[in-house]
Order: C-alpha cells, then sequence, then structure tokens
C-alpha cells in the first residue's frame, strides 16, 4: 500500500492526487528501475577496465605489426632421398688427393640404405649412411687411404661437402 508524501492518507493504486490534501502523487516507473540503476553507477572501473585493455591490445598489434623485430619464418627442409643424390657427380679435390687430377667425374649409386659413390679410375670411394635430415656419416677411400668426415647436402648449392676433423680439410662433390 502507498501513502501520500505530504499528509500521510493512504492511496489507492490509481490516484494520481491525494484523496485527503489533493497533493499530486508521481509515481516511479518501476521499482526494480532504482535498483538497477544503483548497479549500474556501482561498476564505472568495469567501462574504464574495458577501454584501457583496448588500448593496450592496439599499441601490441602497432608493435608486433610495424615498430618491433621481423621474424623470418622458418623454413624446414625436407629429409634427404638417397636416391635423390644418385647419379654423377663432379669431385672437387682442392688437397690434390688425387696428385694432379682436381676434377674427376663420381658415379653416386643407392645400395643398401646406404649411397656409394666411385669415380672412372677407381682412385675414390665413398660411403654415405643418413644420420639426419642432411647429414650423413662419410667414409672416404682415396687412393686405399680410407677416412671419416662429417657430410652434409645442400640443396640450393646441389652439393655434398666432406668436413674431415681430423686433416681439417673440406671436399665437396657437386650433381653433374
Amino acid at each position: 500500500m502507498k501513502y501520500c508524501p505530504k499528509c500521510g492518507a493512504e492511496l489507492k493504486e490509481n490516484n494520481h492526487f491525494c484523496p485527503k490534501c489533493g497533493h499530486e502523487i508521481t509515481f516511479q516507473k518501476s521499482e526494480t528501475a532504482p535498483q538497477a540503476e544503483k548497479v549500474k553507477n556501482n561498476r564505472p572501473w568495469l567501462k574504464n577496465l574495458i577501454y584501457v585493455l583496448l588500448a593496450i591490445a592496439c599499441v601490441a598489434y602497432i608493435y608486433k605489426t610495424f615498430i618491433g623485430p621481423k621474424i623470418e619464418p622458418t623454413v624446414i627442409e625436407a629429409q634427404v632421398d638417397i636416391d635423390e643424390l644418385t647419379g654423377i657427380w663432379i669431385w672437387n679435390d682442392p688437397a690434390d688427393v688425387l696428385e694432379g687430377n682436381p676434377e674427376s667425374l663420381l658415379t653416386m649409386r643407392s645400395s643398401d640404405g646406404q649411397l656409394i659413390g666411385q669415380d672412372e679410375n677407381q682412385k675414390i670411394l665413398i660411403e654415405l649412411r643418413l644420420q639426419g635430415k642432411n647429414k650423413f656419416t662419410g667414409h672416404l677411400t682415396f687412393n686405399g687411404i680410407k677416412t671419416t668426415a662429417d657430410t652434409e647436402f645442400d640443396r640450393e648449392y646441389n652439393k655434398l661437402t666432406f668436413k674431415n676433423k681430423l686433416s681439417g680439410l673440406d671436399w665437396y662433390i657437386k650433381k653433374k
């Protein structure tokens, strides 16, 4: 039940004026409206928090896109297939292992998961076992002398490089 704020007389629900004193009665549209407004006014920090988070996100995006260090995508090279290395190769001999024959042709063939190469004069024998994506353990025999070398295949230059740890010498062969 409602009462007149001026004289305290009891009011009916639809009265717009007090029947006793004639005071104009104003009704609020909803009883829950003041509570909702009160709750809304209790969270002004939420709106500010959203603005701050949006500003941080914008600054991070601008930094990453335009200002920050450029990170190049990583190119993952495919595993070498031994069969792709078969064929004719040219031997480069900077250490003159072949005694006056700086270039020689090698025929590389695949055999039991191993790559075997030999020159036409049978002075060079190469045996390679795949150890990683582009890395091999290489056993090289020059004029009967056997050595071991870490071997790496470079797809860009289509070349196999042999690095002998003991002698410090590097040899390479290029696909013809």
